[in-house]
């Protein structure tokens, strides 16, 4: 096969913009870590995390420490996207994790919005706001950069 010089030079070109793009990808997952809370309530709950006192603002969702979601087979797809839901579940004295760049942005204060396993069983996302079958929860981040990690109902 004869490849000229300008194929050839394209192809190192694209080979090294791959090769710098991969190794950078992969030194950034090298560096994040998580934040992990402890769920010290009574209550199974789906806890969504957000950076403003609105349930409509969140845009993450506390996972288990020891998430099971790629163990779990499917039959059909309603039944994969309710499995994936319910992977969510953070059972009481247990510890769920999220990214910690994902915690405080543009503040050092972090909404968590706790919903009971049994309301989200029963309700549906708009009824859950409508109604407010959920509690908040608040962390604020110290001059330290530490924070309460402990998740409990607010009096």
């Amino acid at each position: 096969m004869n490849i000229t010089k300008n194929k050839r030079n394209l192809l190192v070109c694209i080979s090294a913009i791959a090769s710098l793009f991969s190794s950078c990808s992969q030194a950034d997952m090298d560096r994040l870590t998580f934040a992990e809370f402890k769920n010290c309530t009574n209550d199974t709950l789906f806890v969504g995390v957000s950076s403003y006192n609105t349930i409509d603002s969140v845009g993450w969702m506390l996972e288990p420490l020891y998430s099971f979601e790629d163990s779990i087979q499917c039959n059909d797809k309603d039944s994969c996207l309710l499995n994936e839901f319910y992977a969510d579940r953070i059972y009481p004295d247990s510890v769920g994790k999220i990214y910690d760049y994902m915690l405080f942005d543009n503040s050092d204060t972090c909404y968590f919005f706790l919903i009971k396993y049994d309301d989200a069983k029963n309700h549906s996302l708009d009824e859950i706001r409508a109604k407010k079958l959920y509690k908040k929860w608040v962390t604020v981040r110290n001059k330290e950069g530490e924070f309460d990690r402990n998740i409990k109902y607010s009096e």
